[in-house]
């Protein structure tokens, strides 16, 4: 996951966004004492083996470097804390965005998801979702889909979940925005630790289900799968009243990798199904319960999928169809 620019291209695109100007940039000479930031460990201990850089102020030429890093250069504790204070101490989009797609492909690596939590970044990082310019929210979100790879790191984003949430359901439908925001819920729904933070959400996510193009259903879907795997949200699940056109899912025109979601979706809570007892009177008709009953129109869809063309999504298929 995450953004990796390949042969300069990001820079050069970083540098056209800017009207075509490079960006000048001045390292300070002693980051510590401005930023606050304290390391729990020594840079000998915690830095990865990469060349060190030289101490002291020095000024990027203009015609030479368009930022003071590759976008995609792998950085160790001195430099991300730098870009970090780039990020922290601009008001200048341009330097947002660079500085945010540095981190992003940074924390891409474990070891950097760690020293960007140590460094103070998260929070840092995080606050530039509150940004009304759509490709800095973008590039943020990315920084945190990337770092909320890292389980410890979750605990400090999940504060920031429903924001995201928010975001989503308000920006253009099918947007980098909406995509990289589901992105950044599906990583952290993956433990049960911090779905119950979008109870509340699960109308919404079903209603962007049905209007989402490719990319959009398929997180969403894995959302839901997630969701259905945790017996504390299966039933708000499940009762859950669902568009109408839910059940298009299953047909047969259906991208392969959107069908394959969906049959996950299904197989995880039709076993739900069956391994436990619940009260038909409980759930309105509508709702995602009746849907996934053996007498509902998705199973009858399914089984109408046997001879499906793509081999996965037959398999799937006939797996799902010999539980009926």
């Amino acid at each position: 996951m995450g953004f990796r620019p390949g042969d300069g291209a990001a820079a050069a695109a970083a540098a056209s966004a800017n009207g075509g100007q490079a960006f000048l940039a001045e390292i300070p000479e002693s980051e510590e004492g401005e930023s606050g930031w304290t390391d729990t460990e020594s840079d000998s201990d915690s830095e990865p083996d990469v060349p060190q850089r030289g101490k002291g102020k020095r000024t990027i030429p203009m015609h030479k470097r368009p930022f003071p890093y590759e976008i995609d250069e792998i950085l160790g504790v001195r430099d991300l804390r730098k870009v970090l204070a780039l990020l922290q101490k601009s008001d200048d989009p341009f330097i947002q965005q660079v500085a945010l797609l540095t981190l992003s492909n940074n924390a891409n690596y474990s070891c950097n998801q760690e020293t960007i939590r140590k460094l103070g970044g998260l929070p840092i990082i995080a606050n530039m979702i509150n940004k009304t310019d759509p490709h800095i929210k973008e590039k943020a979100l990315m920084a945190m889909n990337n770092l909320s790879e890292n389980y410890e790191n979750q605990g400090r984003l999940q504060v920031y979940m429903n924001k995201v949430m928010d975001d989503i359901m308000a920006s253009n439908l099918n947007s980098a925005v909406q995509v990289v925001g589901l992105k950044f819920l599906t990583n952290m729904t993956i433990t049960n630790d911090y779905q119950h933070l979008l109870v509340n959400s699960i109308a919404n996510f079903f209603r962007l289900l049905s209007q989402g193009g490719g990319k959009i259903k398929v997180e969403i879907l894995k959302i839901l799968s997630n969701f259905a795997e945790n017996p504390d949200m299966l039933k708000k699940l499940l009762g859950t009243q669902v568009p109408s056109s839910f059940s298009s899912l299953y047909n047969s025109y259906v991208e392969s990798e959107i069908l394959i979601n969906a049959l996950t979706l299904f197989e995880i809570i039709f076993d739900n199904l069956r391994a436990e007892v619940f009260n038909y009177r409980e759930f309105n008709k509508g709702s995602l319960f009746y849907l996934c009953t053996t007498s509902g129109v998705c199973v009858k869809k399914i089984r109408a999928l046997a001879n499906h063309h793509d081999l996965l999504v037959k398999v799937k298929v006939i797996k799902l169809v010999n539980k009926f």
